[in-house]
Parts: C-alpha cells; sequence; structure tokens
C-alpha cells in the first residue's frame, strides 16, 4: 500500500509571528528590504552574466550552453527567493520541506514538460547531435539550431522552424548527417532499353566528373540497378561534403541532362507498344 507523505504544517503561532514581524516593520526595515531585494536582482542577473560568459568560453560542447544557463537561473533565484524569505523571519527549514512537497505535486502534473528534460539531459550526455548539425528527426529535417531543456529547434533549407520536444527527439529515429562531414548522393536513371549499355554508364560517369563539388578522390559507382516495364533503371552514387550535398544534387541532375543529349542517350517514358494482327 502506498502511502503519501504528509506537507510539513505551517501553525497558526508562525503564520501569527510573520505577520507580527510584518506589521512591526519599521520605515527603515521596509527600505532594507526594498534595497536588498534590489541587490538580490542585480547579482543574480551580474552572476549570471558571467557564468554565462565562463561557459561560452569554455570546452563545454555549445549545445549545452543554454540548457546549463537555465539551470544556473534557477538555482541562483532559488538562493535569492531563500535569503529574501530569511530576511522576513520565515523558518527557512519549513519553507524548503513545503517546496520539496509542491515540487513533488508540480512534477506529477508536468511529467510530460519532465520528459522534455529528462530527454534534454540524454541528448547533452549521450550527443547524438550537436548545434550545427543536420539531422532528420522523426521527419523534421533540417540544421540543429538550438538544444534547450525542453525541445530541439531545427530549421530547415527553406527556412521552416522546427520546436521538437525532447522526448519525441530521445524516442525517435535519428539521422545525423553531419558526423562524418560528408555525405554519399544516391541518385537513380531511367533510360529506354534501346540504348546501349556501355554508353549510358560512360554517360552517367562523364555527368558526374563534370559536377564540381563531387569529391573525385572517392569512389564513383555507376552501376545498372533494375529492369522495369518499360525503362532500365541505372543508379549512381558519388561523394560530397555535407554542406554541399544539395549544390551536388541538383548539379548532378543537370549534368546528367546535358551528357544524355551529347551521347544520344535516350530518357525513358511511358509508353505502349500495339501490334496490328495481318
Amino acid at each position: 500500500m502506498f502511502r503519501f507523505l504528509a506537507a510539513p504544517e505551517i501553525t497558526g503561532e508562525e503564520v501569527n509571528n510573520i505577520a507580527q514581524t510584518i506589521k512591526g516593520m519599521s520605515l527603515f526595515d521596509v527600505l532594507k528590504i526594498v534595497v536588498l531585494v534590489i541587490v538580490l536582482v542585480i547579482l543574480v542577473k551580474l552572476l549570471t552574466s558571467l557564468i554565462s560568459r565562463i561557459i561560452t568560453k569554455s570546452k563545454i560542447d555549445k549545445s549545452a550552453h543554454s540548457f546549463l544557463l537555465s539551470v544556473v537561473k534557477g538555482v541562483l533565484w532559488f538562493v535569492a527567493i531563500t535569503i529574501l524569505a530569511s530576511s522576513l523571519g520565515v523558518d527557512i527549514t519549513s519553507l524548503i520541506a513545503v517546496l520539496s512537497v509542491a515540487g513533488l505535486a508540480v512534477s506529477l502534473a508536468l511529467q510530460g514538460a519532465l520528459a522534455n528534460l529528462a530527454g534534454g539531459l540524454v541528448i547533452l550526455t549521450t550527443k547524438p547531435f550537436k548545434v550545427g548539425d543536420y539531422v532528420d528527426i522523426g521527419g523534421n529535417e533540417g540544421f540543429v539550431e538550438e538544444i534547450t531543456m525542453t525541445y530541439t529547434k531545427i530549421v530547415s533549407w527553406d527556412r521552416r522552424t522546427f520546436y521538437v520536444p525532447n522526448s519525441t527527439v530521445t524516442g525517435s529515429n535519428v539521422m545525423n548527417y553531419s558526423v562524418d562531414g560528408k555525405r554519399r548522393v544516391d541518385m537513380n536513371f531511367s533510360v529506354a532499353y534501346e540504348n546501349n549499355m556501355d554508353d549510358v554508364k560512360a554517360a552517367l560517369a562523364e555527368a558526374v566528373n563534370n559536377v564540381e563539388k563531387v569529391q573525385k578522390d572517392q569512389e564513383i559507382f555507376v552501376r545498372l540497378n533494375a529492369y522495369e516495364d518499360h525503362t532500365i533503371q541505372y543508379q549512381v552514387r558519388c561523394w560530397c561534403l555535407g554542406d554541399d550535398y544539395w549544390d551536388v544534387w541538383f548539379g548532378l541532375l543537370e549534368e546528367v541532362k546535358r551528357s544524355f543529349e551529347r551521347n544520344n542517350i535516350d530518357f525513358s517514358y511511358n509508353h505502349m507498344n500495339v501490334h496490328m494482327d495481318k
């Protein structure tokens, strides 16, 4: 049987003492509290700015910067509130106990947010990707622009922005195209059966070599791939830098067209042959 811990009670006497303390404050005491609040706010901002600079200059992965800064802010504000409560005569032990129980209640109500927080910790620990990587997460493809405590921000080539919850990230298949620094371009081309196979392969190889950003020192693959109803399909594979992927993709489409025209290679198209019986 489960037993729930009861929250420590703040007695009426304690409340009365706090009320009496507030009532008995002089103008000077009120000014001291106001000054303390101002000083605490300034200190929190200064310390946050200082720690932010330290994190930025450190060797910590950039992906963890926003996450660490958020944690630091939370801790600093908690300490500031504790100091302020202590100056007002609030029992810190009781306050912390009450906050702990309240935190438990909040955690039960915010399970989704906590799952995202846990996902953020997993991402920053395992590092499946970092800021600047080109990734595909659950069909959301683009550059990782920011990793926060609760979500990962992805920006696509056409500047669409995806905010993917970290719990979704850790539960999805993550494809990172930037790990190796280079990518392979795989493309299929269909031509008519009437074309000579060796001529087609030569024309495709010529097209690949004419694309400027293809890495010529890597293996270039050009082979017959499949026999289809009206076409023969050839596959081309070549390598390029990750940032050059789309330039090579579109460049290869254009160069294949030019190469086929120069070498009299006919593209295939859907058609029907009708044979008349005499």
